[in-house]
């Protein structure tokens, strides 16, 4: 009996040991609602600091993305303007009669290689400027050779290569008549077309030795016109051509109306807000002599910034286009999008333009697109707010004195 009183004392003693062992660990489990809320209270700022640091991170990317886009737009509309400028003429001073259409306000080009449209030929502009230039657009190749020792007006093109030649015997380019060049060796006006063989109003001359083989790039010389839609352009008949993205650079057939005969002009970049362009020249001032003429208020002798032409009515006297030798070219570009809030700018600031730009002869003040467009407070606001970048570059134009 003792041993079994014995066996029992044992088992009841294990059994008070577990219930001890359950009721420390109940204790140890529990939590009091002061505990629960500075838990809570815990995870709410580690949480709120997150979100905190992830926003500021995404608005710092948007904000970097947005300097990116700005960045490569003005660079893209920098190359495209260049490089027509670079092509200028293309060789086209042979042409008799004119074939690229004539000098006018509406930017066609004449024999002219370049024809510069100042926003304001008077003095200061208060907008951007806009040009025109003869650039050559690669056509077709040649299908049958031209040697020198059979003269011929006769130029055979690759099948199908007028049939997908955009404007080809359309208005504005059917009168005149349409102007080729063959790889810059000939240049010529196209008197009439039969399926892809173009004639000629004369004869491709050569050296009699000479051979333009097949496979060479024939160019069609077509005048094309750079301008910068915006707000203060005309809402029924420039501003649908940047499709709802104002404002935007447009590149095509003068004068870039959606309203004209032919194709019109197509927005190459968004962003553009700023456009202005200078000119040296040779034989403006004096006589054509090889040497950029000096400009009022330059020193003499010296080829400097002053000896640039920013201001001036172009055909009047000796001021004529194609004595144009070397293009310095200036442009804004704007980010396209909304406008961060301020918390957003910390980033960025310097890419923002707190005051308005001065380029070249265009103070910014007296107004971005039209005269006094900046004078409210309100937009001045909205202008010191928006990311801008200026670019410049001076082109020589590589058919200086042959056109």
């Amino acid at each position: 009996m003792k041993a079994q009183g014995e066996t029992m004392a044992a088992v009841n003693s294990t059994h008070a040991s577990r219930k001890a062992r359950r009721n420390v660990c109940g204790d140890e489990r529990a939590m009091s609602l002061i505990e629960i809320m500075v838990a809570l209270t815990i995870s709410a700022i580690l949480v709120g600091g997150a979100y905190s640091m992830l926003y500021s991170s995404m608005q710092t990317q948007t904000v970097n993305e947005q300097a990116v886009q700005t960045q490569q737009n003005g660079r893209i509309a920098m190359e495209l303007i260049a490089q027509d400028l670079k092509e200028a003429g293309f060789n086209a001073q042979t042409l008799a009669p004119p074939g690229i259409g004539t000098v006018g306000a509406a930017g066609t080009c004449g024999t002219n290689a370049i024809v510069p449209l100042d926003n304001n030929t008077a003095g200061a502009d208060t907008g951007p400027d806009s040009f025109s230039v003869v650039v050559p657009i690669p056509l077709s190749t040649l299908q049958t050779q031209i040697t020198g020792a059979a003269p011929t007006t006769s130029v055979v093109l690759a099948n199908g290569a007028l049939a997908a030649a955009e404007g080809w015997g359309t208005a504005p380019y059917a009168t005149p008549n349409p102007v080729i060049s063959i790889a810059g060796f000939h240049t010529g006006t196209v008197s009439s077309t039969s399926s892809d063989t173009l004639t000629l109003a004369t004869q491709v001359k050569l050296p009699r030795e000479a051979v333009l083989p097949v496979g060479m790039q024939v160019y069609w010389l077509k005048c094309v016109m750079y301008k910068v839609i915006h707000a203060s352009s005309n809402a029924a008949t420039e501003q649908p051509l940047c499709g709802g993205t104002l404002p935007c650079l447009v590149r095509g057939t003068p004068p870039c109306l959606t309203t004209q005969t032919g194709p019109a002009c197509v927005a190459v970049v968004d962003g553009i807000e700023d456009l202005q362009l200078s000119y040296a020249c040779d034989g403006c001032a004096g006589t054509e002599d090889g040497v950029i003429d000096d400009q009022t208020g330059g020193t003499p002798n010296v080829f400097e910034a002053a000896d640039f032409i920013s201001n001036n009515a172009w055909n009047a006297g000796a001021f004529l286009p194609k004595t144009i030798r070397m293009v310095q070219v200036s442009l804004v570009a704007r980010h396209v999008g909304s406008i961060l809030g301020s918390e957003s700018v910390r980033g960025a600031q310097a890419a923002y333009s707190p005051v308005p730009l001065v380029v070249q002869d265009h103070n910014h003040a007296s107004g971005v697109f039209a005269a006094s467009d900046l004078g409210s407070a309100a937009a001045q606001g909205v202008y010191s707010q928006t990311m801008r970048r200026v670019y410049n570059r001076t082109v020589q134009l590589k058919n200086m004195g042959l056109f």
